[in-house]
C-alpha cells in the first residue's frame, strides 16, 4: 500500500496516484492549523481499485472532501494494482463530505465501507467525532 502523508508526498512512488492537491475546498470555519490535541482527528481513506469478487481491470478514481482538511489532502486518487492511503486532519465536530468519481469510462464506484450510511452512495458524510477509518472501492467495467 501506498501512504500519503501530511506533506502531500507519496510514501511510495508508483505514479503518485494518490498525491492529491486541495482543488478549491473550504477552510473549515473556526479551523485553525497547530489546534490543541483533541481539537481535531484523523480520517484515514484507504482507496481500493479492486472489487473483491472481481477478476477484470481495476477501477480508477478519486475522492474528494467537500471541506479542506486542517493537514493533509482533500483529494485522494488510486489508480494501478495497489491500494493507497490518504490521511487528512480535520477539526473535531467538523461535517467531512466525501465524493467518489470514477475517472475514466472503465471504472465505476464500487462503494465506501466502514462509515455507516455510506455503502453504496457516493457520497459519504462522515462527522469528525473521533478518528475515522473507510475505504472506497473502485471496480473496473
Amino acid at each position: 500500500m501506498n501512504t500519503v502523508g501530511w506533506t502531500l508526498v507519496c510514501a511510495v512512488a508508483i505514479i503518485c496516484a494518490g498525491c492529491g492537491g486541495l482543488g478549491s475546498s473550504t477552510t473549515q470555519p473556526g479551523a485553525t492549523p497547530g489546534s490543541t490535541p483533541g481539537s481535531a482527528f484523523v480520517l484515514t481513506l484507504t482507496m481500493n481499485p479492486k472489487c473483491i469478487q472481481e477478476k477484470g481491470p481495476n477501477g480508477i478514481g478519486q475522492v474528494t472532501s467537500g471541506i479542506r482538511p486542517l493537514e493533509g489532502p482533500a483529494v485522494c486518487n488510486v489508480a494501478g494494482d495497489n491500494a493507497v492511503i490518504c490521511q487528512a486532519k480535520y477539526a473535531k465536530g467538523a461535517t467531512v463530505t466525501l465524493t467518489a468519481a470514477p475517472l475514466g469510462s472503465t471504472s465505476q464506484f464500487g462503494n465506501f465501507s466502514g462509515v455507516a450510511g455510506c455503502a453504496n452512495n457516493p457520497v459519504c458524510r462522515v462527522t469528525m467525532d473521533g478518528d475515522k477509518q473507510l475505504t472506497a472501492t473502485f471496480c473496473g467495467k
